[in-house]
């Protein structure tokens, strides 16, 4: 999150902080004391499984264990902030993937005209061409790709478009190494590729 204020004084306010606070199904709770001050305490729920999108609805993907994730999957990351992108790329090669990584749509499909990938994250906002019309146009050329969508607002984005617009998966921000690695598990299982155990150091 950022602000415009200037920094002598950012004003952003407890009715901001609770909004995003409640967007995440937290809460915050706060303790006040007379001449000593308040304390405000932010409760988050903990990550839950990534949303599988399927004609019935959501559904909680299973997680899969460290034995079941195999190295050497082909990803590629399109989001517009470059902190993601870096943060997801310097994980994601700890497990022995390969990652490309873009700023837009527009460069993402660049990419998926030149090689083939396991499996595609992208952010729900980018600049010019959506994450939504990106998995569109993907599954157009390659229907076996999981691809799977970031947001930060997950009531914003239901079922029924990400399903018509071929999404298997929706991650809400923030989401964990974990469920990421879940969703690498499906792909490698969808594409029929064989999913061993990681190599023991």
């Amino acid at each position: 999150f950022f602000t415009t204020k200037r920094e002598k004084g950012r004003d952003f306010g407890l009715s901001g902080a609770c909004a995003i606070v409640d967007r995440h199904g937290g809460e915050i709770v706060v303790e006040s004391a007379f001449g000593k001050g308040s304390t405000f305490t932010i409760c988050l729920p903990g990550a839950a499984s990534p949303a599988k999108i399927d004609p019935e609805g959501p559904a909680a993907a299973p997680p899969a264990s460290a034995s079941q994730i195999a190295p050497g999957a082909q990803i590629l990351v399109v989001d517009d902030s470059k902190e993601v992108r870096e943060v997801l790329r310097e994980l994601l090669d700890r497990y022995g993937h390969t990652v490309v990584c873009c700023e837009d749509g527009e460069s993402g499909l660049l990419e998926l005209e030149t090689r083939r990938f396991d499996l595609v994250i992208a952010d729900v906002g980018l600049p010019g061409i959506s994450g939504l019309e990106l998995a569109s146009r993907l599954k157009q050329r390659s229907p076996g790709t999981t691809v799977a969508l970031m947001t930060g607002y997950l009531d914003r984005l239901g079922p029924e478009d990400a399903q018509a617009n071929g999404v298997d998966f929706v991650l809400g921000k923030p989401f964990s190494i974990d469920q990421v690695r879940s969703v690498i598990h499906h792909a490698w299982s969808r594409a029929g590729s064989p999913v061993p155990a990681p190599a023991r150091s």
